[in-house]
């Protein structure tokens, strides 16, 4: 994520909570973008159209409610009795408590859209294939908002409750550990934007002129559809989209052509890869899309809003060479595809939501995005397609990795771009980050409110470059590459990235990483590697 408001904002401005379109942080650029019945019991194949009961005051949902006291045990039909246990409703994330559940591992989540009267107001079934960590008894997904109608689990109806945003299901039969089971929630309304527990305006499923758009880090996932919501339980994805025929849609991943039914169209995207919840992406209206496709096989996709400027798209030329010079420094892309959506965002930040960045349209009058220009902005969400997305932190806490990852790449493609020497930023980075240091802490300790302060982009960016000094060219980009290789697909820790590192070369770096990630103090940069 970057903050595109002001590029020099101070300490000061950084540390005040700001509004929807207030700045976010310094020289980084990150994406945020989720009541009406349905029939039926939630069984794949059946009708979710959002004419069924528009009218949620008519006929309340027919809840299944758990029982009171439930038993210890439970026969399964092969004459087990595995524990009647609960799946934990927070997975423990130290900054975001309530995050996400424990008890399951998801592998892939069907999502099917009926869109109704606006853009964001649908018809919603999500069906979400899982193995069970622990035998389950009950357990929770996360969801805000909305009508649940029906919930089946493994084809079988199941008994569900709403309490905040913690949607409780109880299969009818227990759930061995170790068993890969599916769960299927029917459900329906106006996705309603959430308040971002970092306290920096909101997230989810919203809405510009031209079309809807989603902008969900770092949990506004579960607005928009039931989930596990925290990056450390990565899936698949399928999303389908039926909507009116004179809409465009894009998402993640790869897609087919849509089918027009009438005034009616259903698109079909998938993203085979793993990601995470908060990197989902949809925008429904109009959108223009422009593809060509890499050498490489890398496919290539922007889609542009009707009210963006042609005169300011010509940053959007220099993705393959983006995507080339990233490549030879990290490795190969990680996804088949890549493209910016260019969406009326009001807020001053970009998201880097996978294959699909999104960026708002306003960036592209050159004295939105500050002295760098979109180009820059551009860069650093490319950039999170490896550090972010392929390689995914497994808690809020270690969020440097993503952003001062992201801010070093964009550093690195500013020079060779002949916009800004890296010397230059490095410089700038290393008179701010004292300030920085005291208003937020030590860069791998924040806490909620310093996520997205600038400590996480130009001050971990320093303590990159840092490395980069200790320990040498050659061994710092087979640092990463080693990294991106390694934990491709997986969610990491700050402990992940010192121990790829001390395996790489073969060092005590202990020191150095307490240093520059556990200390308010900044440490003089290394003269030259050791």
């Amino acid at each position: 994520m970057v903050n595109t408001d002001n590029p020099e904002l101070s300490v000061a401005d950084a540390a005040a909570p700001p509004g929807r379109s207030g700045p976010r942080f310094a020289t980084a650029t990150h994406l945020i973008v989720a009541s009406l019945l349905v029939t039926g019991a939630g069984c794949a194949g059946e009708d979710f159209s959002i004419t069924a009961s528009s009218d949620p005051t008519t006929t309340a949902p027919t809840t299944i409610a758990p029982t009171t006291t439930a038993p210890t045990t439970k026969s399964t039909t092969d004459g087990r009795s595995p524990e009647m246990t609960t799946g934990a409703t927070d997975v423990g994330d130290p900054l975001i408590p309530g995050s996400g559940n424990g008890g399951y591992d998801v592998a892939h989540y069907d999502l099917r859209f009926e869109m109704g009267a606006t853009r964001t107001e649908f018809a919603g079934r999500t069906e979400i294939t899982a193995t069970a960590t622990s035998p389950l008894g009950r357990f929770n997904l996360d969801l805000s908002g909305f009508e649940v109608s029906a919930v089946t689990v493994d084809g079988e109806r199941a008994a569900f409750d709403r309490s905040g945003a913690e949607l409780t299901i109880t299969p009818a039969q227990p759930i061995d550990r170790g068993a890969r089971f599916s769960t299927v929630v029917t459900y329906a309304g106006e996705a309603e934007p959430i308040q971002d527990p970092a306290g920096l305006g909101t997230i989810g499923w919203m809405s510009g002129p031209s079309g809807s758009f989603i902008a969900a880090e770092p949990i506004g996932a579960h607005a928009i559809f039931p989930c596990n919501d925290h990056p450390s339980d990565k899936a698949s994805f399928t999303v389908v989209v039926n909507t009116d025929a004179d809409d465009t849609v894009v998402a993640n991943g790869t897609h087919t052509a849509p089918k027009v039914t009438g005034d009616r169209a259903e698109w079909t995207f998938d993203q085979r890869e793993d990601m995470a919840t908060y990197l989902l992406q949809i925008a429904i209206g109009d959108y223009r899309v422009i593809t060509s496709e890499m050498p490489n096989g890398v496919g290539i996709r922007h889609a542009v809003a009707a009210s963006a400027d042609p005169k300011g798209l010509d940053f959007l030329d220099e993705t393959d060479e983006q995507i080339a010079f990233f490549s030879d420094m990290f490795g190969p892309y990680p996804f088949e595809n890549y493209g910016v959506l260019l969406a009326e965002l009001d807020q001053g930040f970009a998201l880097e939501t996978q294959t699909l960045s999104i960026l708002p349209v306003a960036m592209t009058d050159p004295l939105y995005a500050g002295s760098l220009g979109i180009s820059g902005v551009a860069a650093h969400e490319l950039a999170h397609q490896w550090f972010g997305n392929s390689v995914t932190i497994g808690h809020w806490s270690d969020i440097w990795l993503n952003e001062g990852m992201a801010t070093y790449a964009e550093w690195m493609w500013s020079d060779h771009a002949g916009r800004r020497p890296l010397t230059d930023a490095v410089s700038s980075a290393e008179v701010r980050s004292p300030e920085f240091r005291q208003a937020f802490g030590a860069i791998a300790e924040p806490e909620i409110d310093a996520v997205f302060s600038p400590n996480m982009y130009d001050g971990a960016a320093l303590a990159i470059h840092a490395l980069r000094l200790e320990v040498g060219d050659e061994a710092f980009f087979d640092i990463l590459r080693a990294w991106l290789d390694t934990k491709n697909g997986s969610s990491v820790s700050t402990s992940d990235f010192e121990k790829t590192a001390t395996a790489v070369t073969g060092r005590d770096l202990s020191a150095f990483f307490d240093a520059w990630l556990r200390s308010v103090t900044v440490p003089d940069l290394p003269d030259r590697p050791r």
